[in-house]
């Protein structure tokens, strides 16, 4: 995804890997290097789930290149994070919002405005809960509002 997109919304333990990491040897083992103390974690390979031909074969090359240096817990995500917006938007799953839009007004800047996470919850669900058709019985104490999961679209 877009900086821009993850800065909107996000996982709470999400990492920003982002297109320009390509498809260089280099680039690559600085990612693996950055998350080598992890080994032995879970992790999600996750983009926009928008089903672009050259985002998922970079997903798959990162995805490979982790298995291939150890990481043993690699999960594929083929929904991305698209996938994960039902979930938000019927507060199943956390999320966090670094920024938020700024309203447009004469003479205001484009850049967008800082805020605390909108979105936090305790617990993951579990995958069974993620699953097609399961109940997703909202956590109490949201403090998103209806208006913010809109805007997830």
């Amino acid at each position: 995804r877009a900086e821009k997109s993850f800065l909107f919304a996000r996982l709470p333990t999400a990492v920003h890997i982002g297109p320009n990491i390509g498809f260089e040897p280099e680039l690559m083992a600085t990612m693996v290097a950055r998350f080598a103390e992890a080994r032995g974690s879970h992790f999600c390979v996750m983009g926009t789930g928008k089903a672009y031909a050259d985002e998922l074969n970079l997903l798959k090359i990162i995805a490979i290149t982790f298995i291939s240096h150890g990481f043993s817990h690699i999960a594929f995500a083929d929904e991305g994070f698209k996938g994960c917006i039902p979930y938000i938007k019927a507060e199943a799953i956390e999320y966090v919002r670094e920024y938020t839009a700024e309203k447009r007004t004469e003479g205001s800047s484009s850049a967008p405005k800082a805020s605390a996470p909108m979105r936090m919850f305790s617990a993951f669900p579990t995958l069974a809960a993620l699953a097609p058709g399961a109940a997703m019985a909202a956590p109490s104490g949201s403090s998103s509002s209806r208006a913010d999961r809109q805007h997830l679209e």
